[in-house]
């Protein structure tokens, strides 16, 4: 009797999960894996014709050894209240520069690779306001900042969902460092020139 339950019961069972951790591990590895900045950057105030805008910079790395594709940001202000007892969560419309919004797209990002000189696995997304967000903070107290990433495997074809959170103590004057790294500097923001075009640059945009 013990003879046959462990030749056909427990067997069977020991080789069904191992085979589905590998299943599920394998899926993992065929997902996209994406890291976010825990802080959100803020940039030096920006003078235009149209007024001064206000620049906030997330930082983005993909840890996927393959490339990401159609890759789908979203950033939108949540608060929080209570009504009869019930816990609420509502947007909040954020005061964007010239409408632009807060939704941002990328075609590609590439594979993670430590070796890649341009360093195409790491983006830096910038969000322009009307107003500092700080300011928005104050407005509507308990309020927090969702960051919604969707991205699909450029091999497999699979999605990743990926949300994060920001709050108000999030922000940071600070700069984001260089390379295959998402932390900040210990210094401020510190303005160099491009004698090219005479133009006040702060941090590099886009990859790095």
């Amino acid at each position: 009797m013990i003879d046959w339950l462990a030749s056909d019961v427990v067997a069977p069972l020991i080789v069904g999960i191992v085979t589905s951790g590998a299943f599920l591990f394998l899926l993992s590895r065929i997902r996209p894996r994406i890291g976010v900045s825990q802080w959100l950057c803020r940039k030096p105030d920006h003078n235009t014709k149209s007024g001064v805008s206000f620049r906030y910079v997330v930082k983005i790395r993909n840890r996927t050894r393959s490339p990401v594709v159609d890759f789908h940001l979203r950033l939108t202000m949540i608060v929080r209240s209570e009504i009869d007892n019930q816990l609420l969560f509502s947007r909040v419309k954020l005061p964007w520069f010239q409408d632009a919004g807060g939704e941002r797209d990328l075609m590609v990002l590439g594979a993670y690779d430590r070796k890649d000189p341009e360093t195409r696995f790491l983006y830096r997304f910038i969000f322009t306001f009307d107003q500092t967000l700080e300011d928005c903070f104050a407005k509507h107290p308990g309020a927090f900042l969702r960051l919604q990433i969707v991205a699909r495997h450029a091999f497999s074809g699979f999605s990743s969902v990926i949300e994060h959170t920001y709050r108000q103590h999030d922000i940071t004057s600070r700069e984001f460092k260089l390379g295959d790294t998402l932390d900040v500097t210990d210094a401020q923001l510190t303005p160099t020139t491009n004698s090219e075009n005479n133009e006040t640059i702060h941090e590099k945009d886009g990859f790095g």
